[in-house]
């Protein structure tokens, strides 16, 4: 079902957001198709969940022992920006995740596209991590912010034992400074240790993130950073929702 409150990949600036950061890293024309697929299945042209994933060939990889990724099980989330239809403020917030995470027998043994917590489709936006990151969505755009989401790790691996070259590393490490630099958002968001760490090593000034732990964390994790009595979504979300407003709030207060 097409949710009417938001654009997914629009263009322009989705373009203008992705392509100076990504394109060293795949063919900007397969990264450009992949959004509109996207799009479209956001937008109710296709609800089954197998669009999702789709192999990435070969031809279109440019980055760095691309071979050899491309013949295990291996992945790569396109980042994914979603604009209110309706009184965007021109600005922009981002959502950082870690990787693009390929664990499980259900993936393909090869490399493979899908965006940050399957947000294109519906039944992804209702599921545990999914749900929440959708909550952050929802609160922000209904204040007029647009959002960006990626990821901090550009490939992933699922095999423990391969090892990137450096060149690999080097390149996703100028990937994720140029995005950094090309989205400038209002407020970076991210989840999980390793993503607070990869843009704490990104960012130029301080004070532009917000460090929140991972969606799928369980048990005592949340419920303590929180500050909750209990561990439910709704809980959850609105603390979630509540430090979100809290940092915007004081973003505002440094800048006036």
């Amino acid at each position: 079902m097409a949710d009417p409150t938001f654009l997914m990949n629009p263009e322009p600036q989705w373009s203008a957001c992705v392509e100076p950061s990504h394109a060293g890293l795949f063919d900007p024309a397969f990264l450009r198709d992949m959004a509109g697929l996207y799009r479209r299945q956001f937008d109710g042209a296709a609800v089954e969940s197998n669009l999702l994933t789709q192999p990435i060939p070969l031809s279109a990889c440019r980055f760095p022992q691309a071979t050899e990724v491309a013949a295990q099980r291996s992945g790569f989330d396109l980042p994914t920006l979603l604009v209110p239809r309706g009184g965007w403020n021109g600005a922009y917030v981002a959502l950082a995740g870690q990787d693009a995470l390929r664990r499980g027998a259900h993936w393909a043994d090869r490399l493979t596209v899908a965006n940050p917590w399957g947000l294109s489709w519906e039944g992804n936006r209702s599921k545990r991590g999914g749900r929440l990151i959708w909550s952050a969505v929802q609160y922000l755009c209904a204040r007029g912010f647009a959002v960006y989401v990626t990821d901090v790790g550009k490939i992933h691996v699922s095999d423990p034992r391969f090892a990137k070259q450096p060149a690999l590393v080097v390149a996703e490490r100028q990937a994720f400074v140029a995005e950094v630099a090309a989205v400038a958002p209002h407020l970076w968001i991210t989840f999980g240790g390793e993503a607070r760490r990869a843009l704490a090593g990104a960012l130029a000034g301080a004070g532009r993130c917000l460090a929140l732990p991972h969606p799928n964390a369980h048990g005592h994790i949340p419920r303590d950073f929180y500050g909750t009595e209990d561990g439910s979504h709704a809980s959850i979300s609105a603390a979630l929702c509540d430090r979100i407003a809290a940092a915007l709030a004081g973003m505002e207060r440094t800048t006036a």
